[in-house]
């Protein structure tokens, strides 16, 4: 009986240390998975957070180079306001007993502008100047001439161009053929019209005699430019 009981609490003894066993087993491996678990979340959290910074961080703009800032510079330059030119206009009636007809011009504010008119010979003079430069239109009871060029040959009494330099102008009235005349080392300028039945050219004008004086051998660009203008503006009323 002893023996019995010996032999059972023998059995007890031998199965606690079995189920101890399994229960710390069980328990470790549950903290493992519990373990894992923590690491895979982390891990993914970690993961889709670097995936977003990358995806949203802005691209880098390149910083131009002294050249493309050069070229850029260059390939849209600042434009000046063009400046508005104030002008004058002016009339000139015309005379009865003479055959050139009245006309009217625009000239610019800083030129000056002088008429000496006298109604009872009849004779007109106007002269515009600026710095020495004087344009001058003649009207009075005067004879005219053929103007020749290179090429042409003359069949009267007629002004001889065939070495000198000229360009036309397009006036309100007709085509002025204007011609480089040198007088005394300094440069001048006739005027002659062109007669639109042969081609030819002839003075005076329309308007009247016409020349430009310039006081120096080589005339200013810009003032050229404005008395040229000025003649284009011409208009027989």
């Amino acid at each position: 009986m002893e023996q019995e009981i010996q032999g059972q609490n023998q059995n007890i003894e031998v199965e606690k240390p079995t189920q101890k066993g399994v229960f710390i087993n069980s328990k470790w491996i549950k903290l493992g998975i519990l373990i894992a678990l923590i690491l895979v979340l982390v891990g993914g959290a970690y993961y889709f957070g670097t995936q977003k910074t990358t995806n949203t961080q802005p691209s880098d703009t390149p910083t131009p180079t002294v050249s493309q800032a050069l070229e850029e510079s260059f390939d849209s330059p600042t434009q000046e306001p063009t400046k508005a030119v104030q002008t004058k206009s002016f009339t000139s009636a015309k005379f009865s007993e003479l055959g050139f007809s009245g006309y009217s011009l625009i000239y610019p504010a800083d030129w000056t502008l002088k008429e000496e008119r006298d109604n009872s010979v009849p004779v007109s003079t106007v002269t515009l100047t600026k710095q020495g430069y004087a344009l001058k239109i003649f009207q009075a009871a005067t004879g005219g001439a053929q103007c020749i060029y290179e090429g042409d040959m003359p069949e009267s009494p007629a002004s001889d161009y065939r070495t000198n330099k000229y360009k036309d102008l397009i006036t309100g009235f007709a085509t002025l053929r204007q011609t480089e005349s040198p007088s005394n080392g300094k440069m001048a300028y006739s005027y002659c019209q062109k007669n639109t039945s042969d081609g030819s050219f002839g003075q005076p004008t329309t308007v009247g005699h016409m020349n430009l004086t310039t006081g120096v051998a080589v005339p200013d660009p810009k003032i050229v430019s404005e008395f040229e203008e000025i003649i284009k503006s011409i208009k027989t009323l």
